[in-house]
């Protein structure tokens, strides 16, 4: 089971998405695309605070933008066969529903939420749930999460992968394996 992690940018916390990023468990980098606002999505949607934080103008997503459907057909090609894992799975599966939407399709993967992710891995690396929670902690990022999807979701994978390792700042004790 190979893990992948998904995260969106949006035009506000209930509007639709704007940026799609993902890393896949192996991969030496994250990957991410702009989505261009669909016909069906309201401008109404478009929060000046959520831009304030992403920092990704209207124009820019017009003029630099992918089509809904070629960055759904990017994702599930991408991530089949990936466990797919969010930090934020309400809000994320909503602005992967929204892209779906846009296409006239289903979603093509349900997300985990970390609870869902931290047992399994737990498993893997052959430390109890306690210690991959311990691991998982410790492995907070110090600065602010950049807002960026890939980036975002990269910090994300790179987190969660850290609950196999051992050894100095590599958020195991040597109490917790």
């Amino acid at each position: 089971m190979l893990f992948a992690t998904l995260d969106f940018e949006a035009s506000s916390l209930t509007g639709w998405p704007i940026e799609a990023g993902w890393m896949r468990e192996g991969d030496a980098a994250s990957w991410s695309m702009l989505i261009r606002p669909e016909r069906m999505w309201s401008m109404g949607e478009w929060d000046a605070k959520a831009e304030a934080v992403h920092k990704i103008p209207i124009e820019t997503l017009r003029r630099d933008g992918v089509d809904a459907a070629a960055v759904l057909l990017e994702l599930t090609r991408e991530l089949k066969g990936y466990v797919v894992v969010s930090d934020a799975p309400i809000y994320d599966s909503w602005w992967l529903g929204r892209l779906a939407d846009a296409c006239r399709q289903d979603r093509p993967f349900r997300l985990w939420s970390i609870n869902d992710a931290i047992p399994t891995l737990a498993a893997r690396a052959g430390v109890s749930v306690g210690a991959a929670v311990k691991r998982y902690l410790k492995n907070a990022p110090r600065a602010a999460a950049p807002h960026h999807a890939g980036a975002d979701a990269e910090r994300l994978l790179r987190r969660l992968l850290s609950i196999r390792s051992k050894g100095s700042g590599q958020g195991a004790n040597s109490d917790d394996a």
